[in-house]
């Protein structure tokens, strides 16, 4: 993998569901790390994405055929560099630095996509804040099939 000097340790991460990048920051590595991860002690903050940036994430979530994806980017002297792209990114520092319910609008597609299919509704509860939330869903419990998956990590 080349090394992107002029990256300065930081990179893009956007966040694209269903074709639309619905939230971006920066990602910046601690002192001494090239690593912007954020498990890895990188610390995000607010940016613009220019066009290019936006293309570049939603071209390669449709690529991969994911619904949603976390697509890291970085930012060179000669334009930006597609990193990665998760299928399953973390969502707590992206949601505390956009202020976007990320997790809302996941929940959303999945009722979409698997509402068509089993005429269900299947509602990710990522933390005990959407569990609460889910609980004020009357219109949510109404499904024959309704399922609460919790996940943290």
């Amino acid at each position: 993998q080349e090394f992107i000097s002029d990256s300065e340790g930081s990179d893009i991460r956007c966040f694209v569901i269903e074709k639309e990048v619905v939230a971006a920051m920066k990602r910046t590595a601690k002192f001494g790390d090239f690593r912007s991860n954020i498990h890895a002690g990188g610390l995000g903050s607010m940016t613009e994405i220019t066009h290019e940036e936006r293309k570049m994430a939603i071209d390669a979530a449709n690529f991969l055929n994911l619904p949603i994806a976390g697509v890291d980017i970085l930012r060179s002297n000669n334009g930006p560099k597609l990193l990665e792209v998760n299928s399953s990114s973390g969502l707590e520092e992206i949601e505390r630095v956009t202020s976007i319910n990320i997790a809302h609008k996941i929940i959303k597609l999945v009722e979409k996509m698997w509402g068509k299919i089993h005429n269900c509704s299947f509602v990710i509860s990522l933390d005990e804040e959407f569990l609460q939330w889910f609980e004020t869903r009357k219109d949510l419990q109404k499904y024959p099939c309704s399922t609460v998956v919790s996940y943290s990590d």
